[in-house]
């Protein structure tokens, strides 16, 4: 989108840009339609009380939950169903009390609290069956819910479930032990361990001078090592396959942006004249 007009923020809704208690990012999604869902902070750290929508086409601003009502997440269907919940998951916080607000203004409370999204659709683990289940949207203001499958017969989760989006298969790691396509899930023959570095390609650690990689691809571990470079920042997205970073060259003491490709090779974009520090962005493509 494309646009010379400039518009003045509204001074009655607050966000924060860099919020440490959802990621450290300041939180946006969106729907099929195009539609970009944001939210207002409550105390600009962890309680959301306003969830809006942004119309790109006109730059309009609708806010979309009743008055007074407040969450510590959220997110959307392709469809335009909005998804909240109370907990902070950053904290280890369980879910709680979520609700979908519909597109027509209908509130849904949902007996699950473990929820997730895949391909667009809305899915649950309802403990109490051992089950996973879908949210089918009908029309704009109603929903169904199906059983999808059962999940396999020696799961335990004690509490608490973790989902992990693989961007690759297209699929959701639950707790890094199961595997789920849409249809069917399956337990996978060894836990796959996933860092805290996400590409589109991978996931990484990274502790001293080693990278721990995982490719969402077949789930092999590799380890890589960079000895040039003092690492300080590292920057990656679920947009694209490359990790960026920036750093102190080692040879001469230069400040340095610099690129790891999905085949672990070292790119330098950017070498600082006089040691003056540089800032990377994230490339998308």
């Amino acid at each position: 989108m494309n646009t010379e007009k400039i518009y003045r923020w509204p001074k009655e809704i607050q966000v924060n840009i860099y919020n440490e208690y959802h990621g450290g990012t300041f939180e946006t999604t969106s729907d099929n339609q195009g539609y970009i869902y944001f939210a207002s902070c409550y105390n600009l750290n962890y309680q959301y009380n306003q969830i809006y929508k942004l119309n790109p086409n006109d730059f309009t601003i609708q806010p979309m939950l009743p008055n007074d009502v407040t969450c510590n997440g959220f997110t959307v269907t392709e469809d335009g169903f909005i998804v909240y919940w109370n907990g902070i998951e950053s904290f280890g916080e369980p879910k709680q009390n979520v609700r979908i607000k519909c597109p027509g203004g209908r509130i849904y409370p949902v007996f699950d609290n473990n929820t997730f999204i895949l391909n667009g659709n809305l899915y649950s683990i309802r403990e109490s069956e051992n089950t996973i289940i879908r949210y089918k949207t009908v029309g704009n203001n109603d929903i169904e819910e199906e059983t999808v499958c059962q999940m396999p017969e020696e799961t335990e989760f004690y509490g608490y479930i973790q989902f992990t989006p693989n961007y690759v298969r297209n699929t959701m790691l639950i707790n890094n032990s199961y595997e789920f396509d849409g249809e069917k899930c399956v337990k996978l023959e060894n836990p796959v361990y996933v860092g805290d570095i996400t590409t589109s390609k991978a996931w990484y650690s990274y502790n001293n001078t080693t990278f721990s990689k995982t490719a969402m691809a077949d789930y092999q571990a590799s380890e890589f090592h960079v000895l040039d470079y003092d690492i300080l920042s590292i920057s990656a997205s679920p947009e694209s396959p490359n990790i960026a970073f920036t750093g102190i060259r080692y040879l001469d003491g230069a400040n340095v942006v610099g690129t790891i490709d999905e085949n672990d090779k070292i790119i330098i974009d950017n070498v600082a004249d006089n040691g003056e520090q540089i800032i990377n962005l994230i490339p998308l493509n």
